[in-house]
């Protein structure tokens, strides 16, 4: 599961094993893409909170306001749904499947 707007990027990481926002970067050398996570996602006891990296997020507000805006809302609604979700489950003692 990943959604993408213009540089911003929201995605689960197997490595890092979370949900991350990225910030895609075009590299000076190469003519390749490649990117730095400027914020994780990470649950805890009353939902997800956002743990950013150092001021990625807030340059990327700076530099992609629009999209970094857009991507972190759909981060929290999705996460808040998913939390809502198995909070709603484990309450009436319910299993979830992939």
């Amino acid at each position: 599961m990943k959604k993408r707007v213009g540089q911003i990027e929201f995605r689960w990481s197997e490595t890092n094993n979370s949900y991350e926002l990225t910030q895609w970067l075009q590299s000076q050398t190469e003519d390749k893409e490649y990117c730095i996570v400027i914020a994780f996602m990470r649950k805890g006891s009353e939902g997800y909170y956002m743990e950013t990296v150092g001021d990625r997020h807030l340059n990327a507000l700076r530099e992609w306001q629009k999209e970094t805006t857009l991507i972190t809302e759909y981060a929290f609604d999705f996460l808040e749904a998913e939390y809502n979700l198995y909070r709603s489950a484990l309450e009436n003692n319910l299993t979830i499947t992939s």
